[in-house]
């Protein structure tokens, strides 16, 4: 650190004290909580046994009275970047479920 190659911490981050508490560490890093969290620009290569035959599951029935909600929810995490559409036929597929909220907020989930 005194020869300047190592540096802890984010860049231009200029939070200076340790975080002892829960509090104290998000009033710290707060820049770096803010929004959704997502890795751009990189394409996760996954590491598949290729002696494992892929598992295409039946997709579920999304309820009548949600299905605008789960559109809507669909729409806002593709304009987020967050999910993308898959172009042609995969050989692994898993169904999506449907989490509503108290607050009548409607979260979509994958079961793998």
């Amino acid at each position: 650190m005194e020869l300047g190659v190592l540096r802890i911490g984010l860049p231009g981050h200029t939070c200076n004290k340790a975080s002892n508490t829960v509090t104290e560490f998000i009033s710290c890093h707060s820049q770096s909580l803010e929004g959704v969290g997502k890795l751009q620009n990189y394409e996760v290569q996954l590491h598949i046994n290729p002696e494992i035959q892929p598992v295409a599951q039946n997709a579920r029935q999304v309820p009548y009275g949600l299905r605008d909600k789960v559109a809507n929810e669909l729409q806002n995490l593709l304009k987020q970047g967050i999910i993308e559409p898959a172009e042609g036929p995969t050989p692994w597929v898993s169904p999506l479920v449907i989490v509503t909220k108290s607050s009548d907020v409607v979260h979509i989930c994958v079961d793998m």
